[in-house]
């Protein structure tokens, strides 16, 4: 029989830094709606009781709620479930600032950190953060993603290989 792998998404908040034309949540620095901790904490306990592999904190811009970001995933890990952050990674805006949050993400136990970027983003979050981000990560060993938005091949393309330099 084929089992089922659930995911719970969980979205801290509508509010992001960045105003991206094509977000797909409709999200912006304008939306004020969360998601209490403890509604978030109730849904973890929830999904792993039904079996769920991972709780994914997505938004919006999860980290504009850090603290309770940071305890999320303490729950989240204590039920064994796996952990994924996507973010624009506006916070990384140095080495050290990105390593400081990235090794507090993992000392909570955040397992992956899935990165957005490309034409949209780019407009609101420097490049140099996307970067430094990536380099923490990657140098820890971490599991990670980085999605590029385009709305052309060849804008995708400029975007990928700038990211490369």
């Amino acid at each position: 029989m084929l089992k089922i792998e659930r995911d719970l998404v969980i979205m801290p908040t509508y509010q992001c830094t960045a105003s991206c034309s094509n977000c797909g949540t409709g999200s912006s620095p304008k939306r004020k709606e969360v998601i209490a901790l403890d509604t978030m904490k109730r849904y973890i306990d929830e999904a792993a009781t039904l079996d769920f592999r991972i709780v994914v904190f997505s938004g919006g811009e999860a980290t504009l709620r850090w603290r309770d970001l940071i305890s999320a995933i303490g729950v989240a890990k204590k039920r064994h479930l796996r952990t994924r952050l996507v973010t624009n990674g506006f916070w990384a805006k140095s080495h050290n600032c990105a390593e400081k949050k990235v090794n507090e993400l993992r000392s909570a136990g955040l397992d992956e950190i899935n990165i957005t970027t490309g034409q949209q983003h780019l407009r609101f979050v420097s490049m140099q953060s996307v970067v430094n981000l990536i380099g923490c990560v990657v140098s820890k060993s971490m599991d990670t993603v980085v999605n590029v938005e385009a709305k052309t091949k060849m804008e995708g393309e400029m975007i990928r290989d700038s990211l490369s330099n």
